[in-house]
């Protein structure tokens, strides 16, 4: 059986999006819904990691995300059915909004985001994954899609 991440990694951009989009679609029923990605959300996680924006595309963020999925045993079997699987016959793809918010979901499960009392995001980190070589470059695109704003792009 090939490894998770080299069936991740040959992974077309729209077959990954829609593995996020289904595992996500499936984690908002459970879990707390994440933030908004905002520009002051996306200062405030720069900032606890000192990293730079790494440019990317919207599938390489989402192969980023799976890759992250991919280190908790229990995402395993359904990452690999989902990689081995023919895709549904009509999927609509997710749009930069989604994306972010998808990344987000999965990023909760290992940081957790909160409002300070003067109304600033804190960053802390709850929960290491296996290495921080797959957590480091998903922070770093995810910065890549800073929303307009004071802090980002405009």
């Amino acid at each position: 059986m090939e490894s998770l991440p080299s069936l991740i990694a040959q992974t077309d951009g729209p077959t990954a999006l829609r593995i996020l989009s289904t595992i996500a679609s499936h984690r908002l029923r459970s879990a707390p819904p994440p933030p908004d990605w905002t520009p002051d959300l996306a200062q405030a996680l720069q900032q606890s990691t000192a990293l730079s924006p790494l440019p990317t595309t919207d599938a390489d963020l989402a192969r980023q995300t799976l890759l992250l999925l991919a280190t908790d045993p229990e995402m395993h079997a359904p990452l690999h059915a989902l990689l081995t699987t023919p895709p549904p016959k009509s999927f609509s793809l997710v749009g930069a909004i989604a994306l972010t918010t998808f990344v987000l979901l999965v990023l909760q499960s290992h940081i957790k985001f909160a409002r300070t009392p003067d109304g600033k995001w804190s960053v802390a980190y709850e929960k290491k994954p296996t290495t921080n070589a797959i957590l480091k470059p998903l922070i770093q695109k995810l910065l890549s899609h800073i929303p307009p704003g004071p802090f980002g792009k405009s």
